[in-house]
């Protein structure tokens, strides 16, 4: 596997050293170039039916769209030290295997190098770990150094054969070194018309060490080019469970626990499957360590999930170090599989990882430990970024789920931790619009999960009972609109109101085993009037939205 770390810090402002002051992000502003050519597919080495991965929405090249690091007029347009980069999720694109990239497609709109001779451009393709791009680490897998020939409004096509795992937030990075003293000239090609995500710029010399967007970088309409084609590998990562407990947290010095992965075959015949282990990334002082870094799947029907448990070969790890407290530390495992070379896909031989899987380290709050049978629970929604804790590096577990912060936690688990709802206006007497529960709680009415507690009234501070619990976990997760199956009165305390219904189909779905007795026939309590603790808040979140601690 190749890798190499790239140094992340804050965005800052280079503006004292003498080559900052002389360049700067620059668009063209040269003679008129020709019109591009119609825009048509790639000559490349890809094999027919490859997948197309693009953030743009046209193809077309704009005239005088890209933006590079040069040199400040009147001074030539000779360029600096510039990388422009792509993020990409290949399940966007219905690639839910690993990829294996056949070709790099880059817009130039003017390329020019004295007596023709094309200049250096370095591709790099990795994964962005435990944070989004670009805050995340970028684990760079493979590099193609290649040259640039002179080219004008055209899309440079770089064959390569690198592949990337199975789930991964993917980046592609186009980088040119300095190029002033050999009077290099390069500017990239784009569009201006919309893009799905956003371009990313970096520049030593300009400034920007790290990527920052074109639009922070004062060029929004700057999209350029910088798409990627391959063929996806018929293995899909389907499950991974620690010493085959579902709700099993690892912690510091733990005894070697069994990492057990799941894979699915989706070739047209059953494959034996072995692979190797190899940890790439610890975030804060954790370290991972693999006595046994191989596992073997056997012989994998087709269409079946198969786990490295049915041969008793999976791989073993413990973790040392020092756990971060209320800080969402985790451990990064890369998988490499073995397979035979299936036609008409190149040999997997095993030099890329398929999957890189996730592993976080319990122990995040003071007041949360093992014994508490919410325990994995709580980790599981601090993991997935619902909760970062009641302050002081403590949870509160057993202290009631305002109505309030239930907002929070409902869309933040449906949504996912990035998902910020839009600014509030004012709907409710009681919640300010300045309120920063305000725009949560607003957004869940206008979604037709609550509406309030009275007259223009939502009683924030109120406690979430146990009984609007279930309406407010079913309606988030399946519209304002759902009705549930008529109850059939499994629960003793339950009366039949409009809440039964509910309640029962949470128990139903398995989220739910009511608060006291049963299984039935044996009598079985709800407690729908107690209020549920920020404990009971965890799993069912984790149950109603499919949260996985460790996993795909």
């Amino acid at each position: 596997m190749h890798s190499r770390r790239i140094a992340l810090g804050a965005l800052s402002l280079l503006v004292a050293s003498l080559a900052a002051a002389q360049s700067r992000p620059t668009r063209y502003a040269g003679p008129a170039l020709p019109a591009a050519p119609s825009p048509s597919e790639p000559a490349g080495m890809c094999p027919p039916g490859a997948i197309f991965f693009t953030q743009n929405t046209d193809q077309t090249p704009d005239l005088g769209n890209g933006v590079t690091c040069a040199q400040i007029p009147p001074a030539p347009p000779y360029h600096r030290d510039t990388s422009w980069w792509r993020t990409y999720e290949p399940e966007l694109f219905g690639a839910l295997g690993p990829v294996r990239i056949c070709q790099i497609e880059f817009g130039v709109e003017t390329s020019v190098t004295p007596g023709a001779t094309g200049q250096p451009i370095t591709f790099r393709v990795g994964v962005s770990l435990d944070k989004p791009f670009p805050d995340g680490f970028r684990l760079v897998l493979g590099e193609v150094n290649t040259m640039l020939p002179d080219l004008t409004n055209s899309l440079f096509v770089v064959p390569v054969d690198i592949e990337v795992p199975s789930g991964a937030e993917v980046f592609i990075e186009a980088h040119v070194p300095d190029g002033a003293s050999n009077q290099y000239i390069l500017f990239p090609g784009g569009s201006a018309d919309p893009e799905n995500t956003p371009l990313y710029w970096s520049s030593e010399i300009c400034g920007f060490e790290d990527p920052v967007t074109m639009a922070e970088l004062g060029f929004p309409q700057s999209h350029t080019f910088l798409n990627f084609r391959g063929t996806e590998i018929p293995m899909l990562p389907s499950a991974l469970v620690i010493d085959g407990d579902p709700n099993f947290v690892l912690h510091i010095g733990d005894p070697a626990a069994a990492i057990q992965t799941s894979w699915t075959n989706f070739f047209a015949s059953p494959q034996t499957v072995t692979s190797t282990f190899e940890p790439v990334y610890a975030n804060g002082a954790i370290l991972k360590n693999l006595p046994d870094a191989t596992a073997s799947y056997g012989s994998m029907p087709v269409g079946v999930e198969t786990s490295c448990v049915t041969t008793g070969d999976c791989p073993e790890g413990t973790i040392s170090g020092t756990k971060g407290v209320a800080v969402d530390e985790d451990v990064f495992l890369a998988e490499t599989l073995t397979l035979p070379p299936p036609p008409p896909l190149a040999p997997e031989v095993g030099e890329f990882p398929d999957k890189i899987w996730e592993l976080h380290v319990g122990g995040s709050f003071f007041d949360v430990q093992p014994a508490l049978i919410f325990y994995p629970f709580i980790e599981n929604i601090f993991h997935h970024g619902v909760t970062g804790g009641c302050g002081n590096a403590n949870y509160c577990p057993g202290n009631p789920t305002l109505r309030k912060q239930m907002a929070v936690f409902l869309l933040k688990a449906f949504e996912g931790a990035a998902y910020l709802p839009p600014p509030a206006t004012g709907v409710f007497d009681d919640v300010p619009a300045a309120d920063p529960f305000a725009p949560w709680i607003e957004e869940l009415a206008a979604r037709g999960i609550t509406g309030g507690c009275g007259t223009d009234l939502y009683c924030p501070d109120n406690a979430v009972l146990r009984k609007q619990m279930a309406v407010f976990l079913l309606k988030t997760l399946l519209g304002s609109t759902y009705a549930p199956p008529a109850p059939a009165g499994i629960f003793d305390d339950v009366l039949a109101d409009g809440f039964r219904p509910f309640i029962e189909d949470l128990y139903n779905r398995g989220i739910t085993g009511g608060c006291s007795g049963g299984p039935p026939p044996a009598p079985i309590s709800y407690c729908p009037e107690n209020a549920v603790t920020r404990g009971q808040m965890a799993p069912f979140l984790v149950k109603t939205f499919g949260l996985r601690l460790y996993g795909p």
